[in-house]
This record gives structure tokens, C-alpha cells and sequence, in this order.
């Protein structure tokens, strides 16, 4: 992946400067951060493509730093957005869509936990 870490890559990396995109819904008390299944992309390239904005446009309710759980429809929309956006940002949500689609064929939300 071109802008996605697996687990396995961040931890090489030595940085928690990424917003992990957890598959279901991830559960506080679980404690799970850093999952094997899930993938990552670094906060800088987060801001710097726009795609929290993009994000932001279509779940007002995005928590940066926080939990946001993303369902089909809104993944829908934000693909739609970053169309529209164009350049990083739909490259970005190209290169995870297919990780995304597999998600909901089990799950009906995937959650960002954010830095």
C-alpha cells in the first residue's frame, strides 16, 4: 500500500502518529488498539490530504482525536466527496476501498480511532 501501513509496518515504524481504521465496531473496554487486521495511515498525510475534511463533511460528529464508527452509506458518501475532491484524497480512499468492502461484508461499521 501506498499510503496505508499494515500493523505489522507501523510497529516497525516506532510511531503512534497514525489513525487506525479498526474493523467493526471497537469496543472501549476491549482495550484493542494497534489490531493485527487493521490499517493505518500517519497523521501528517491525514491533514495533508484533506481526507479528515473529507470525512468531516460527511460525519459531523468526527472525532480527530477520538472514535468515529464510519457504515456503508457514509463510506458511500465520503467516496463520492473525494471524487468530487479529487488529487491525495481519492487516491487515498481508492487504495482502502477494497479493505473497506471486506469489512462490511462481516461488519456493519469500521471504526477510526484517532491519534
Amino acid at each position: 500500500m501506498k499510503y496505508f501501513l499494515t500493523e505489522n509496518e507501523r510497529k516497525q515504524s516506532k510511531s503512534s502518529c497514525y489513525h487506525e481504521f479498526y474493523r467493526g465496531d471497537w469496543d472501549i473496554d476491549d482495550c484493542n488498539h494497534w489490531n493485527s487486521s487493521s490499517i493505518n495511515i500517519h497523521d501528517d498525510l491525514m491533514l495533508s490530504s484533506k481526507f479528515d475534511a473529507v470525512i468531516q463533511s460527511v460525519v459531523p460528529s468526527y472525532a480527530y482525536f477520538g472514535i468515529t464508527k464510519i457504515n456503508r452509506n457514509q463510506w458511500e458518501q465520503i467516496k463520492e466527496k473525494s471524487i468530487d475532491t479529487g488529487g491525495v484524497v481519492c487516491d487515498i480512499v481508492c487504495e482502502i476501498d477494497s479493505w473497506v468492502c471486506e469489512t462490511f461484508k462481516e461488519h456493519s461499521v469500521f471504526t477510526i480511532l484517532g491519534i
